[in-house]
C-alpha cells in the first residue's frame, strides 16, 4: 500500500499477502508496516518493521524467487 504522509511524501506503508477470501472479503496478512522515527528538516522519517511471516512461500520459491524470513 503506497501513501502520502502529511509532509507530502509518498510512502510505502504496508506490504501484505493475500490469505483468502471470506464471506466475499478478501484476507490480507500484514509482513511490513511504515513506522515513522520522527521529521528531519520537516521530512518524516521511518522504516518498514517486519509484523509477520510469509505464509504461502511456496509460490515464491516455484516462482525462484528466494524467501528470507
Amino acid at each position: 500500500h503506497l501513501g502520502r504522509l502529511r509532509d507530502k511524501s509518498r510512502k510505502v506503508l504496508e506490504i501484505c499477502e493475500v490469505d483468502g477470501v471470506k464471506d466475499g472479503e478478501v484476507l490480507l496478512r500484514s509482513l511490513y508496516s511504515f513506522e515513522e522515527e520522527g521529521t528531519i528538516s520537516g521530512h518524516i522519517c521511518g522504516s518498514l518493521v517486519k509484523k509477520g511471516s510469509l505464509q504461502n512461500a511456496d509460490k515464491w520459491l516455484r516462482a525462484g524467487l528466494p524467501v528470507t524470513d
